[in-house]
């Protein structure tokens, strides 16, 4: 089961904690929080840490779909190693980019 909790707002960012397995799903959500955030000059930083699972539409959503747009916080190192990925992509993207 999948959960999504506010946490707080500090600086202009807004966080929130996700839980449980996220699947491509449950997207719909996490677009609606960042555009959100986005549209009120906000930046939303996703804690990640008790996320168990995420399937390739979720993964594709953090590297090259709109939760780019999102921060990421996790200390578990299987989260942490999606992270890394994460901003290999978008280093990847950029290089490709300005090719």
């Amino acid at each position: 089961m999948f959960s999504i909790t506010f946490q707080s707002i500090s600086n202009k960012c807004m966080y929130y904690k996700l839980s449980g397995d996220l699947r491509a799903y449950h997207l719909t959500r996490l677009e609606y929080v960042v555009h959100g955030c986005c549209s009120h000059n906000i930046s939303v930083c996703f804690d990640i840490d008790e996320v168990t699972s995420i399937d390739a539409g979720v993964l594709q959503f953090f590297t090259s779909g709109v939760g780019r747009q999102a921060l990421l916080s996790a200390q578990s190192t299987t989260l942490s190693n999606l992270l890394e990925y994460r901003n290999s992509a978008i280093r990847n993207l950029t290089t490709e980019n300005h090719n």
